[in-house]
């Protein structure tokens, strides 16, 4: 089903999602031990909806939202409802759609039926008024339901079933239905002959889970490289150190975020780490060669290296002493790899720690559902958060001057890991993100800006989601027009590293960022737009004739507009913006070595003219767009907050999330 279809439908689509994991190693390896022939290998998620005699079974899904694609409400109905971790799949590939009709309420709608492979089973049971209850079943037990027996003496939703007749469309229903479960069957079948090459007579149980996380691991990787596409190139940039690369090329550090639950709960020597992604493996490998490069120095094995902090015959202060030097010479490494000085890796230590309270600030600011809800940034704050290079490091590997139990640690090591990965890439980016903000403070184009769009004529209350807002009005002389001057903080470092995730730290553009929109707008006004920015860079030319002016990106998003064309529901290149949807012309201008990203408005508003969106449709949804791009993920991968916050450490998180308007 194409965007534009959904864009044009009349009823309702609900989807309902094959949704399907591994089943528990220890269930499979019991299996194989005993010799069936049948091995159950995959298991499928079912939720109980109803009470009483209107009690069913139901794949997971949901509506999909009139403004959303169908893949973005797929992946956000699955997260909502199990809170499952998705593969990452680029469309969750369609099976099939019908239409139905829901009995009780007499309501028309049309399933969409899809796949959606997933990490984890959750052994929580996720908080939605909505679901009863959730269970994982085998192939065998999903196929019995669907062929009209019941599971438990409860059915499965009528149009989810072979055996009830739902109209005109029912040939069509038991054609999707058909290829939906031959297709997981197929997959079944695949699973259970991979699962009994691995097995050997006599095997152990912990030999078999170690097979069992490789095969994990190398559909994890798959997912993630279908799901966002850029591995790590092979051969690597000249002056560039693996774990540069592994910061700040490929998939930009997300992938290690995607992994670091598995090694945190596996531990350092995860077996699953072979086939994880190259960026992960490099990232591994770093820290367990600085940790083992400092014990060669002391002449210390890991093991004595645990027992010496673990004793307590140990003298605390000699622990202190260790640990601060161990902290001392990873500064020292880091120092030499990223050239960075002193002051710089206080600087990124300093913003590092306000890193996770910044982002959970923000979310709370834009979207007032969340306030009560993500109220904790850390669990470990303190004993993280405060800890040194030398600390954490030490913590990462499991070692500490306390012995914890399986959660803590599982926990200690995972929040270490992700505040780790946090200082490398901050130690990556540090000097770039200095070098631009400098150019801009002591530079030209500021008052370049302020000099071609000249003094502030008037001020303006406009109302924006219910509340005044006043903006300045400036007459520009170059074209006796007045607009509206939306000039942008200089950018955060905590903005930098967010997007860093995103995309290559050194392509990061607008530390200095103005909106240009027309107050008064006409019909020709996009022609105007185009006018303006002509004769700014005219102007720059002309005053600055020294320097290279030149545009190094112009993305004209009015032309569907003026073709009068039917957008397709579907996002930007930034996860949650809206694209083609916003009519501006966006641009990044250079003078000199000083870059200015200038987005030019044509039209203040767009409201009657819908799905377009002018400035302030744009002011409106700015908070949705703050909290979309960090709660909702994309191609089937986890955004970034749920990449932070895994949900089988931070179980309470995912109940807290889904407060947000985006859930409602």
């Amino acid at each position: 089903m194409s965007n534009s279809e959904l864009e044009n439908r009349r009823t309702v689509v609900a989807t309902r999602s094959f949704v399907a994991g591994l089943a528990p190693a220890e269930a499979i390896f019991e299996s194989l031990k005993s010799g069936l022939s049948d091995v159950p290998i995959m298991r499928f998620i079912i939720e109980q909806k109803g009470s009483g005699k209107n009690t069913r079974y139901t794949l997971p899904g949901g509506k999909v939202k009139p403004d959303e694609s169908w893949q973005a409400g797929v992946q956000r109905e699955v997260d909502e409802e199990t809170g499952s971790r998705t593969f990452g799949l680029p469309h969750y590939t369609e099976i099939g759609k019908y239409e139905y009709t829901i009995p009780v309420k007499n309501i028309k709608r049309q399933a969409l039926l899809t796949y959606v492979p997933v990490i984890n089973i959750p052994s929580h049971q996720v908080k939605n008024p909505n679901i009863t209850g959730i269970e994982a079943v085998s192939y065998k037990e999903l196929l019995s339901l669907i062929n009209g027996k019941k599971l438990k003496n409860v059915p499965i939703e009528e149009h989810l079933s072979f055996k009830q007749n739902i109209g005109e469309d029912n040939l069509i229903k038991k054609k999707s239905l058909m290829k939906g479960v031959i297709w997981m069957g197929h997959i079944d079948k695949y699973l259970r002959k991979k699962f009994k090459a691995i097995w050997k007579d006599g095997m152990s149980a912990q030999e078999f889970n170690q097979e069992y996380e490789k095969i994990k691991a190398e559909f994890m990787r798959s997912g993630i490289e279908v799901g966002l596409g850029n591995e790590l190139k092979k051969s690597p940039e000249k002056n560039k150190s693996e774990i540069e690369l592994a910061l700040n090329d490929g998939f930009y550090g997300k992938d290690i975020l995607y992994f670091l639950p598995e090694i945190a709960k596996n531990g350092e020597n995860w077996s699953g780490l072979e086939n994880a992604t190259e960026g992960t493996k490099i990232f591994m490998k770093y820290l367990a060669q600085s940790l083992q490069d400092f014990l060669t120095i002391k002449k210390m094995t890991t093991e004595e290296f645990k027992l010496f902090m673990e004793s307590k015959e140990t003298p605390i202060n000699k622990k202190t002493d260790l640990i601060n030097k161990l902290n001392n010479y990873f500064i020292k490494k880091i120092k030499k790899l990223f050239k960075v000085n002193d002051s710089e890796v206080s600087q990124v230590y300093n913003y590092i720690r306000e890193f996770l309270p910044e982002l959970s600030k923000e979310i709370k600011l834009a979207d007032p559902n969340l306030i009560e809800g993500l109220y904790q940034d850390y669990t470990l704050s303190n004993e993280i958060n405060n800890a040194n290079f030398g600390r954490l490091l030490s913590l990462f590997f499991g070692i500490d001057i306390k012995k914890n139990n399986t959660e803590a640690d599982n926990l200690i090591r995972f929040e270490t890991g992700r505040h780790l990965l946090f200082l490398l890439k901050g130690m990556a980016g540090i000097k770039y993100f200095n070098a631009e903000t400098e150019k801009i403070k002591n530079g030209y184009l500021q008052h370049a800006v302020e000099d071609f769009f000249g003094a502030i004529s008037e001020q303006r209350l406009i109302e924006v989601n219910g509340k005044k807002m006043r903006v300045n009005l400036r007459m520009c002389e170059n074209s006796k027009m007045k607009v509206i001057f939306d000039e942008k903080n200089l950018k955060t470092f905590f903005s930098f590293l967010r997007k860093g995730f995103e995309q290559k730290m050194e392509k990061i553009k607008d530390f200095y960022s103005i909106g240009i929109v027309f107050v008064d707008s006409k019909k020709d006004s996009i022609r105007e737009a185009k006018i303006l920015i002509a004769n700014f860079m005219r102007y720059l030319k002309s005053n600055y004739k020294s320097k290279s002016v030149e545009i190094s990106e112009y993305k004209d998003h009015t032309k569907k507009y003026e073709n009068k064309e039917k957008p397709e529901i579907a996002t930007g290149k930034r996860l949650g913006s809206m694209g083609d949807l916003l009519v501006r012309i966006k641009t990044i201008v250079h003078l000199g070595d000083e870059q200015m990203e200038m987005a030019v408005y044509p039209f203040f508003s767009l409201a009657n003219q819908k799905p377009y969106k002018g400035w302030k449709e744009k002011m409106e949804d700015d908070p949705d767009y703050l909290v979309r791009r960090m709660l909702t993920g994309k191609n089937g991968i986890p955004g970034l907050y749920d990449l932070i916050y895994y949900l089988e450490i931070f179980f309470h998180h995912h109940a807290q999330k889904i407060q947000s308007a985006i859930y409602k």
